[in-house]
């Protein structure tokens, strides 16, 4: 896989994580247990408040309120919020998954039982889950696409043949491709409350929706899909004015809102989310499987 430039959020916690702490515990191991992690937030967890990114932060936003955000809920201080922040590479014990979802208010048991395997990709043969053909967007249906699921913040997802790649911004994923393997997009997401919050909806160019399906209506349609069939209560998509890209980048704001107010703002209200551009978030309550 090329390289891909973009290193993704929380730069310094990440690399407070990684520089030191991480090597230092697991060695060259690459699996990721409860005593691990408690190991290593001994180490950390003094520097939190000192080194916790000024502009992006990711545990505490109080430290910059203009870099507040209004949506994500900060996670708690403890050992199993350090999971979101490990790449795919790491495999993540099954209860160190579980611990972080129930610290953010998640208690659907079919969202809890169901979501670490997606993201696992313990799901191959779930052919109703990760089937295009299954998914429906303005009568077009994605025959001839594959979803994968996928997890962690940093991740590099593969672009697929035409080379290149997308980094997560997020704890989880989902991946559509082409069944040439080119990578459509990437939809990163959080999850809290038993609701799927959308905050990445990036493409790669090495593929693209059908013709007849704007690229955001695509994402959230897709990520709608997976978010009933996964035990989601809700699915909340980021307003334009409110998205976390600008609370990183506040200079490049002029840049960037046009054209997150057009994915963003319009692809949820055509889709019949609630709240509009001056809202924190549109949301819609789905159905549960």
């Amino acid at each position: 896989m090329k390289e891909i430039n973009c290193q993704g959020r929380f730069k310094e916690v990440r690399e407070m994580l990684f520089s030191e702490a991480v090597p230092l515990v697991l060695e060259e191991r690459k699996d990721v247990l409860l005593e691990d992690l408690e190991q290593i937030w001994e180490l950390i967890q003094g520097d939190i408040y000192l080194q916790n990114d000024f502009e992006d932060p990711y545990f505490i936003d109080a430290i910059n309120p203009a870099a507040r955000d209004n949506v994500r809920e900060n996670p708690p201080l403890t050992p199993s919020s350090l999971a979101p922040l490990f790449p795919i590479e790491y495999s993540i014990e099954t209860k160190i998954m579980a611990a972080y979802l129930e610290s953010l208010g998640n208690t659907n048991s079919t969202l809890l039982n169901k979501l670490p395997s997606f993201v696992e990709k313990k799901e191959e043969r779930n052919h109703s889950l990760l089937c295009g053909k299954n998914i429906s967007i303005a009568n077009t249906d994605l025959r001839g696409y594959y979803i994968e699921g996928g997890y962690g913040i940093g991740t590099g997802v593969n672009g697929g043949e035409k080379g290149g790649g997308i980094r997560s911004d997020s704890p989880f994923l989902i991946n559509v491709y082409k069944k040439d393997h080119n990578l459509v997009a990437v939809i990163g997401f959080w999850a809290q409350g038993n609701s799927m919050l959308i905050s990445q909806m990036q493409s790669c160019k090495n593929a693209s929706f059908p013709s007849e399906v704007p690229f955001g209506i695509g994402t959230i349609s897709v990520a709608e899909k997976i978010a009933e069939k996964l035990g989601f209560e809700n699915v909340l998509v980021y307003t334009a004015k409110n998205h976390p890209l600008l609370k990183q980048y506040p200079e490049n704001k002029i840049r960037l809102i046009g054209d997150l107010a057009k994915q963003w703002d319009t692809s949820a209200k055509k889709l019949g989310y609630n709240g509009g551009r001056a809202d924190y978030v549109h949301e819609k309550r789905i159905l549960v499987s």
